[in-house]
Parts: structure tokens; C-alpha cells; sequence
């Protein structure tokens, strides 16, 4: 699926077709009036564009579910009155407006059809670079995909983690050092989807890229030196550091205009300290993060 965004402030059909010298596709109009989306749900073909189309009022509307190819938010206001969605990929959409949901104004498109990606190829292309605090692996994921999953294996032995890539960004994933394990050694692999609703994914590639996890990150937690990661981040935020006195501990995140968007006070023990800080529903932007009396620390959030 991609978006444009359509500012014109013309009439629009309801209905209308586009055809090209290779296909046909359609133009589905959902009208945003007060408190409801007529329709609220559709079914429509890969290919079809979905057209949201301000009618009365102002309704924010952003998906709500975990298939879409990348976040998206549109305003529908008198200022920006349409917006297009294409989709290219069968599946699930569900959306809502953000002002307006607790009344009932959400709704689903359902996208029919094959999807434009093939599953008879694995990923290619595995890499792995080692970063501050992380490890970054990186793919080359086929055309259309829009998730993928890595599976990891200890050597010579040992567990084998799984994680899930979810968009906006389905080529890379970090693994932090404290989830790995200091000292450790891996291998992994990884598949993609070209839909998850209903599950089409290649095989796994194969084992075929190693890396070992430093031992001097728990020497910059010595120092007191507090670490993010993933960063950027799309769902949770993990904060880790070193104590070594018991104390209460205020933890906040502000965004770049200064708003509070996370305040916790939470109690220390001395030994290494860990936090997670959920931002699934925050905005995508950079965002700043003190932990007591650390310094500030700035993190990512992606979409």
C-alpha cells in the first residue's frame, strides 16, 4: 500500500474508474461526516485506491492495526478535505478517527486479491553491524513485502529467539546487547510476508550471517551511563542503567515542543535497572528522555 494526498476541494463521484493500458482499477469514495465513515466498511480489489473524503467536521483519521505497509494519519479538515490510499496487498485495514472513536466512528477495508510481491524467494543480502549498544541486521527483503521475521540461534547452543519486523522499516531490526547477552554469538535468519492477513511468507533464509556481542557494555553501565534502545523505536522503549544507591527514581519524556508524554516515578534498588515505556500511539519524532539524574537522552519514534 502507498498514500497520496489530495488537497483539492472539488466534487467527487462516488464511484469512478481509472484504466490503464494494463489494468483496471477503482476509486471507492468513504465520506467522513459527523461521528460516522459511510461507508464504515468496504471491500475493495488490489490496485483499488480508497478516497476519504471530508464532508462535515474535522476527523483525524489514523490506523489502528498492525498491516499497514506504514503508519498512516491523514487530518480531513477544510484545509486538507481528501486523501488517497492504494493498496496493493490483500488483507485487513482498520482505522478510526482519533477524535471520535469512543463514539463509534472506526472502520475496516478489506483489500482482495493476490498480492503484488512473490513468496518464492527468501530475503537475500544479510548483514550485521555492531553499534553502540546494539546489533544492527540488516536485508534485502522481496518487492512488497510488508513484514518480516528474524529468527536468531546461539552458538554453540542455545535458545532461538524470534522477532517480528513490522513497518515502516521491514529491511532492518536492531538486537540490543543486554537482550543477547554479553560475551554471546549468533547466527540468524530471516523470511518476510507479502501479506498478513491471510499469512503469505517465503521460506527462511539460511544461517549464513554470525556476530558476537561485546562485553564493554557492562562497563558503560558501570559508569552510570543509561542506554535506549531499539532506537528508533516503533512500539516500546527500553531504558536501562546502573544504580547503586536505593531511591525513588523520576523518569520523564517530553516530545520536541516541550509536552510530557511519560512521567513515572519508580523505586531503585542498586544493580542494573530496566524500564520499558510504551509509544505504540506516539506521534513519529524525536523525543527526549531523563532518568533521574542522568543526562538527557534523545530517541526516535518511527512510523
Amino acid at each position: 500500500m502507498h498514500s497520496t494526498s489530495t488537497l483539492s476541494s472539488l466534487s467527487l463521484l462516488v464511484l469512478m474508474t481509472l484504466v490503464s493500458s494494463a489494468s483496471m482499477a477503482t476509486i471507492h469514495v468513504v465520506e467522513a461526516r459527523n461521528f460516522f465513515y459511510s461507508p464504515a466498511n468496504i471491500s475493495v480489489n488490489t490496485g483499488d485506491t480508497v478516497r476519504f473524503q471530508r464532508i462535515e467536521g474535522s476527523h483525524p483519521t489514523s490506523s489502528t492495526s498492525g498491516d499497514w505497509t506504514s503508519f498512516v494519519f491523514f487530518p480531513l479538515n477544510a484545509s486538507e478535505p481528501t486523501f488517497d490510499l492504494v493498496f496493493d496487498n490483500p488483507g485487513t485495514y482498520n482505522y478510526q478517527c482519533d477524535f471520535h472513536a469512543a463514539v463509534g466512528m472506526i472502520g475496516s477495508i478489506t483489500v482482495l486479491g493476490s498480492p503484488s510481491c512473490s513468496t518464492a524467494s527468501p530475503p537475500t543480502g544479510q548483514s550485521s553491524t555492531n553499534l553502540s549498544n546494539r546489533v544492527q541486521l540488516n536485508w534485502t527483503p522481496q518487492a512488497g513485502a510488508v513484514a518480516c521475521q528474524v529468527q536468531g540461534k546461539r552458538l554453540p547452543s542455545g535458545p532461538q529467539p524470534t522477532q517480528n519486523v513490522l513497518p515502516p522499516m521491514v529491511n532492518t531490526t536492531n538486537v540490543p546487547y543486554s537482550v543477547a547477552g554479553a560475551g554471546t554469538t549468533w547466527t540468524w535468519r530471516v523470511r518476510c510476508a507479502c501479506s498478513t492477513s491471510p499469512l503469505l511468507v517465503t521460506a527462511y533464509s539460511a544461517y549464513g550471517d554470525t556476530f558476537s556481542i561485546p562485553t564493554t557494555k557492562e562497563a558503560a553501565l558501570a559508569e552510570g551511563k543509561a542506554l535506549l534502545f531499539p532506537n528508533p523505536a516503533s512500539d516500546q522503549l527500553m531504558l536501562e542503567w546502573s544504580a547503586e544507591t536505593q531511591e525513588q527514581v523520576l523518569i520523564e519524556v517530553y516530545d520536541l515542543s516541550g509536552r510530557l508524554m511519560e512521567s513515572r516515578s519508580i523505586a531503585q534498588v542498586p544493580g542494573v535497572q530496566q524500564q520499558f515505556v510504551d509509544v505504540s500511539a506516539w506521534p513519529r519524532g524525536m523525543y527526549f528522555v531523563r532518568i533521574g539524574q542522568h543526562e538527557v537522552l534523545s530517541a526516535e519514534v518511527l512510523r
